[in-house]
């Protein structure tokens, strides 16, 4: 017959201790003396001992599992995210757990009650639509600490991070305008999100400092995807009065972008210029390099995980949503030209 699994009883019985002091040391308690912290130990590790996950977190009402939603697992703009959140939460003993909506409220729903069922300690999430009411009943029945990543919603949160976007398009969209662009393209997320109202804020705002008006129909606020980009762009291009600058709106969104100018025959910076939001690898490498909007996604996952793991630490959680504004930089490259 197969050997049985070990059991908190054996380790008590190996370390000649009580099964409540194994408990205590299994669960991080601090009020056992380090020399029978250590027989406890030496037990677990000579028999193999492994607490059931389950049974702790119904004494314990903690499952030590992160979620965090993502709109887009396909980003690299969010390993860095990622890697830097699970990071520090793995160095409180947590485990973070990722899941992808792909942009799609319904999804984000599902994905929520999947949550709620597994009673996970916290949450960092991207949402959807910031103006759902569906999507705010759904997060305020987690009953648990969340974190927001570039959005806010009109619920309880223990807190935000987000990245000064509105400062850093308006400065992208100057350069263009002081090389004398007038007909610049935006194309960003949806104005339903605040990345999305943000950038638009910005680009209007850059626009108006010198008593200008952009033209309102070159604002695309649904070029997340690189083939929406792509046909958006493609068909600016092609107008008779068409675009000569665009800034898009994310890695993906540039891939979409740097595909549409290659299909209609333009040169960069020659005939466009072009401007990336997040420098990543692409803005980095493509040819010409590309001037891009640099912000800190290490930084801000760091962050995230910090303000989730006060909120854990804590019998009461804050009374006001503690919120974290990074700042983001103009790397100016070759892509930038006076228009043709």
């Amino acid at each position: 017959m197969p050997k049985s699994r070990p059991t908190i009883r054996d380790v008590a019985n190996l370390a000649e201790v009580a099964t409540g002091t194994v408990s205590r040391v299994v669960n991080g308690h601090s009020n056992v003396a380090a020399e029978i912290q250590d027989r406890v130990r030496h037990a677990i590790a000579q028999l193999g001992y492994r607490p059931s996950s389950a049974a702790r977190s119904m004494r314990t009402r903690a499952t030590r599992l992160i979620a965090c939603l993502l709109p887009d697992i396909r980003n690299p703009l969010y390993a860095d995210v990622l890697s830097a959140a699970e990071t520090v939460l793995s160095e409180a003993g947590y485990t973070l757990i990722v899941a992808g909506t792909a942009e799609d409220p319904e999804r984000e729903l599902q994905l929520i009650d999947t949550f709620a069922r597994h009673r996970v300690d916290g949450v960092i999430a991207v949402p959807t639509h910031e103006k759902r009411r569906d999507l705010h009943a759904a997060y305020r029945a987690l009953h648990t600490p969340i974190v927001m990543l570039e959005r806010n919603m009109p619920i309880p949160l223990v807190g935000t991070v987000a990245t000064d976007q509105a400062r850093s398009v308006h400065a992208a969209t100057s350069l263009l305008l002081d090389l004398g662009h007038r007909r610049i393209a935006l194309l960003t997320s949806p104005v339903h999100n605040r990345s999305g109202r943000e950038r638009a804020n910005g680009f209007r705002a850059a626009f108006a400092d010198r008593g200008l008006r952009p033209d309102e129909t070159l604002i695309h606020d649904d070029a997340l995807p690189a083939s929406v980009t792509e046909a958006a762009l493609h068909t600016m291009l092609r107008q008779k009065n068409g675009v000569t600058a665009v800034i898009t709106a994310g890695d993906r969104s540039l891939g979409g972008a740097l595909r549409a100018i290659r299909a209609t025959g333009r040169r960069i910076p020659q005939d466009i210029s072009v401007i990336a939001w997040g420098d990543g690898d692409l803005a980095q490498l493509a040819t010409p390099a590309v001037t891009a909007i640099r912000y800190d996604a290490i930084e801000s996952g760091r962050e995230a995980a910090r303000l989730l793991l006060s909120a854990l630490g804590n019998d009461v959680p804050p009374s006001r949503t503690r919120r974290v504004l990074l700042p983001a930089e103009l790397v100016i490259r070759e892509s930038c030209a006076a228009p043709p």
